[in-house]
């Protein structure tokens, strides 16, 4: 095999590899396989462009002793937390072991 085949399709592997390493502004991968997922199932901004309403509202906020918590509802008056909103059926769930 000719030293430049060799080159090309080593630059070609390396390419296709940079496709799946996190290099987003958000630390996701650039063309994930949720990312091609939801191209193939209507583009993102179909994805984006959802109404607030499927959305559940989660709050999120970290104790004194620094446990994180997640609730849907808020935590005590004057604890600072972060909302977030997501869509259900974004969400996996995986069976405890």
């Amino acid at each position: 095999m000719s030293l430049f085949i060799k080159i090309s399709l080593g630059a070609a592997i390396v390419v296709a590899a940079l496709v799946f390493i996190p290099l987003g502004p958000d630390d996701e991968a650039v063309l994930s396989p949720l990312k091609i997922h939801r191209l193939l199932q209507g583009g993102e901004e179909a994805e984006t462009a959802k109404p607030t309403a499927s959305r559940d509202r989660v709050y999120k906020w970290q104790d004194a002793g620094g446990q994180w918590h997640f609730s849907n509802q808020a935590p005590a008056e004057g604890q600072a937390s972060q909302v977030m909103e997501i869509d259900p059926s974004e969400i996996t769930t995986l069976p405890a072991d």
